[in-house]
């Protein structure tokens, strides 16, 4: 706080507030911390520090819940992705929905993205000589997909 108010004492025609500024600050801070809580999935947590960021910094306006759920998700789709890698589509499809309801705005492409995943192991299987399992895991993909 030493500095903000060494600021607002050299040029006293900006009108520094240091009290409202470091309550500025340490609320972004709040929130920084919120979107990597969000990001590992602790919504919960996420929640917890933008509380304390909306009591610090009056300006701010985000519903704390919203928030915290489009916060996380990308840590939904990254999951999502992984259970695809692992061909388990109805956790996967389960994930992706749940990143969807997170933030309608975050870009998913479900169809696209568990298609990638079954090509890409379907090309490993052929790959390595296994072209009869490739060919199963690709009629499978038709049915499924």
């Amino acid at each position: 706080m030493l500095a903000l108010e060494k600021a607002a004492e050299l040029d006293k025609d900006l009108g520094i507030d240091p009290a409202r500024e470091s309550r500025r600050l340490v609320a972004d801070a709040r929130r920084i911390r919120a979107a990597s809580l969000a990001g590992a999935g602790n919504v919960e947590a996420a929640e917890v520090q933008l509380r304390r960021a909306l009591k610090l910094d009056e300006s701010l306006t985000f519903d704390l819940k919203t928030e915290a759920r489009r916060l996380a998700a990308p840590y939904y789709r990254q999951q999502a992705r992984a259970s695809a890698s692992r061909l388990d589509i109805e956790s996967a499809v389960a994930l992706f929905r749940q990143a969807a309801a997170s933030d309608p705005s975050f870009p998913i492409n479900q169809d696209g993205e568990l298609r990638s995943a079954f090509l890409s192991k379907v090309e490993m299987l052929v790959l390595s000589g296994k072209i009869q399992e490739g060919a199963s895991l690709m009629k499978s993909v038709e049915k499924k997909l």
